[in-house]
């Protein structure tokens, strides 16, 4: 059995509008999907012009019909407007008109296939302003990327580069629109592409490196030194898309930390050595806290540069710092220091007087050997901490402060406070944050940038030209037990300025006592040992570089870390 389905049934389950035309271009057939889009029946069109029923712009400038019946070949019209009068008005279609043909290959008329290309548009126009914003977004990724000092390219899983900055450029002598798409290996030309490629390793682990030391070679043949940085892109749970690495000019690193006034604070505290990074972490972070702190360790450690650095990093550091020093002064007298005093307090108190406390208002008052304060003071400076208040020598009128106390001493506090000369309450008042300095002969890694420190001042103070340290001497100093630290080592440097007419300080200019002691003493194991040459290659580069650590690390083209081991 078969069945047999009209042309006029195929024609209506066709989704697009069909419409019928003859030689004469009146419309003979038209679907349900064209009555649909037009808004008419099926009488109101037949027999009607097709410029009347579809009434589009090609019927007015455009009509295909007459080519058509010429030539014999279909023509295409896309995101023209179908006006009306019926349907849809200012609608946007495709006009496809394909020739009917009869058996003498005669044109007998048209079929017109008429599309709504309105959500196409609307695609389309989606389709630009993600274009536009991705544009855009591209436009700001490279403005960051040109922002950044150090050179920056990205790739993709197949290695090649899919952006590239401006400090890129420049290192690497190739234009973005040279190194884009290209395989990085090949504009980069580093001494690490082949056997440790940061970004390979980067990719493999999934961790970023830091200021990996390598070589590239520039478009013009010349070698340039890099610190080279990566990290590596993925979306959470999804594979990884590629990586980003940063290349990080020596050369330049390094005129910027020669220009630079040096490698220290501007207090001049030294601390590379693990013992003083970590009281200098701790110093980050109770720099914004009230707290009172109390500084201990050997004379000449520097406690006074501690008690300045916490100030500087503090939220007082544009009010007074006031330094007082507890031992120098009797007991009456350091009362009054602190305190102030009244008129006819005592014999000489012609006028009332403000004490430390009251000029450092808002600021910071230091108390150096805090354990020669006598006991009677020790009572009134306890009332002190206690309510941030106290009355002049001679006077009842109380007065209102408010300043942070930092204190220091050489002295052992507990002990006195168990044989009974300092007050335990006292004691717990000024060590909520101890913290403990160690002696030049417990921090080692400090010791060559305190000698460059040291050597630098003095030569500025004593108007001569900066010397050079002699290896020997440098030697000698690791040895020696330092036990009057930082104080005795500026005494022995200016010791040696003085007694050396050339411009280099060897063991000679040094004082005898202390060349017997440390020949005494044994190599310290935590001074590093390198091989001659290198330990002369080293200091060389300090000494050039007026022994500034930083700066000599960038000569030597390692960082600070490296220049130590």
């Amino acid at each position: 059995m078969s069945t047999s389905i009209g042309s006029d049934a195929i024609i209506d389950a066709i989704q697009e509008a069909i419409v019928v035309v003859d030689r004469d271009q009146r419309v003979v057939r038209a679907n349900a999907s064209a009555l649909a889009m037009l808004g008419l029946r099926s009488e109101e069109l037949l027999g009607r012009p097709c410029a009347e029923v579809v009434n589009c712009e090609a019927c007015r400038d455009n009509c295909p019909f007459q080519r058509i019946l010429d030539g014999g070949l279909a023509e295409r019209q896309f995101n023209i407007r179908l006006d009306g009068p019926w349907g849809d008005a200012g609608r946007r279609i495709c006009l496809t008109s394909n020739p009917i043909v009869d058996a003498r290959g005669i044109v007998t008329g048209l079929v017109e296939n008429i599309r709504d290309v309105g959500h196409l548009n609307e695609l389309l126009r989606d389709k630009e302003d993600l274009g536009r914003r991705a544009r855009d977004e591209r436009n700001r990724f490279q403005a960051i990327l040109d922002s950044v000092p150090d050179g920056i390219h990205t790739i993709d899983t197949d290695w090649r580069i899919t952006s590239f900055n401006r400090e890129a450029e420049r290192i690497t002598g190739y234009t973005a629109a040279e190194a884009v798409g290209q395989y990085c290996y090949k504009i980069l030309n580093s001494s690490l592409c082949q056997e440790a490629c940061p970004l390979k390793r980067t990719l493999e682990s999934g961790l970023p490196l830091h200021d990996v030391e390598g070589t590239v070679t520039n478009r013009n043949g010349e070698t340039v030194r890099l610190l080279f940085s990566t990290a590596v892109f993925e979306e959470p749970g999804q594979a990884v898309t590629g990586g980003v690495e940063s290349i990080r000019d020596l050369g330049v690193l390094r005129q910027l930390l020669v220009q630079a006034p040096g490698d220290e604070q501007e207090t001049g505290l030294v601390a590379f050595d693990p013992r003083m990074t970590q009281i200098m972490a701790l110093v980050q972070r109770i720099k914004d806290t009230d707290s009172t702190i109390l500084i201990t360790g050997e004379s000449g450690t520097g406690k006074s540069l501690l008690a300045k650095e916490i100030h500087r990093l503090s939220p007082r550091r544009n009010r007074p710092f006031i330094k007082i020093s507890c031992a120098a002064l009797a007991e009456t007298l350091l009362e009054s220091e602190l305190f102030g005093h009244a008129r006819g307090a005592f014999t000489g108190a012609v006028q009332d007087k403000p004490g430390k406390f009251e000029a450092a208002d808002g600021g910071v008052v230091f108390l150096d050997e805090i354990g020669d304060v006598p006991p009677a003071t020790q009572v009134k400076l306890l009332r002190f901490l206690q309510e941030q208040e106290f009355e002049r020598v001679g006077s009842n009128r109380t007065i209102r402060v408010n300043v942070r106390i930092i204190t220091a001493t050489h002295r052992d506090l507990p002990r006195m406070v168990r044989e009974g000369k300092f007050r335990e309450d006292l004691y717990y008042r000024l060590a909520v944050i101890p913290i403990h300095l160690p002696a030049l002969r417990e921090r080692p890694g400090d010791l060559l940038a305190i000698v460059g420190k040291v050597s630098r001042e003095l030569a500025g103070r004593l108007g001569q030209e900066l010397k050079t340290i002699s290896p020997d001497v440098l030697e000698v100093f690791s040895r020696y037990p330092w036990p009057g630290n930082i104080r005795e080592l500026e005494n022995v440097l200016e010791h040696g300025y003085a007694c050396t007419a050339g411009k280099i300080i060897t063991t000679d200019s040094l004082p005898p006592s202390l060349r017997t002691k440390a020949a005494e003493a044994p190599s310290p194991r935590s001074w590093p040992t390198p091989a001659t040459g290198e330990r002369e290659r080293v200091l060389q580069a300090l000494q050039r570089n007026n022994w500034k650590i930083t700066a000599a690390a960038a000569t030597l083209g390692c960082d600070r870390t490296t220049l130590w081991r």
